[in-house]
């Protein structure tokens, strides 16, 4: 389980230290930004049905399904095409761990990373709540339903 937690920690180095985590994390927030902006908008409508605004953050516009086929291998491409091209792929696969470890591992950190992607968007929830009362049943499981969505498209 070390050996494995280690993997994992290399690899959220390895995101963290590169531009294009950050460049990532930017854009993804910048669309989420902009599909909370229009939830905002939505609810301003006094025709708005109760609870129907997230579906715009859960999957209902084409920002969440073009953006997320566009993350998700941005997230991944790097994982061994990197190990291979710095020549370290070798080394870590005469280390003291196996290769169903090394795959685990970069699976992972790449979660982790997706995760933390949709961490800074639960203030969006917490800026709903305090101006509404929100139902935190369809909140949870439409973040865990991303969570697994992405954890499905990663593993892909």
């Amino acid at each position: 389980m070390r050996k494995l937690l280690a993997l994992v920690h290399r690899e959220l180095l390895a995101y963290f230290s590169s531009p294009l985590a950050y460049v990532v994390l930017t854009a993804f927030l910048f669309i989420n930004g902009y599909v909370f902006y229009l939830i905002v908008a939505f609810l301003n409508d006094p025709r708005t049905q109760a609870m129907a605004p997230l579906k715009l953050i859960f999957g209902g516009t084409i920002f969440f399904w073009l953006f997320l086929l566009f993350v998700v291998p941005v997230i991944t491409m790097r994982l061994l095409a990197e190990e291979r091209r710095t020549g370290t792929l070798e080394v870590l696969l005469t280390s003291p761990v196996s290769e169903g470890q090394v795959v685990v591992g970069k699976f992972l950190a790449a979660l982790v990373f997706y995760l933390f992607l949709w961490a800074p968007t639960l203030v969006y929830v917490a800026i709903l709540a305090s101006h509404a009362t929100i139902d935190y049943g369809p909140v949870v499981s439409g973040y865990l339903g991303i969570a697994l969505l992405g954890s499905l498209f990663l593993s892909i």
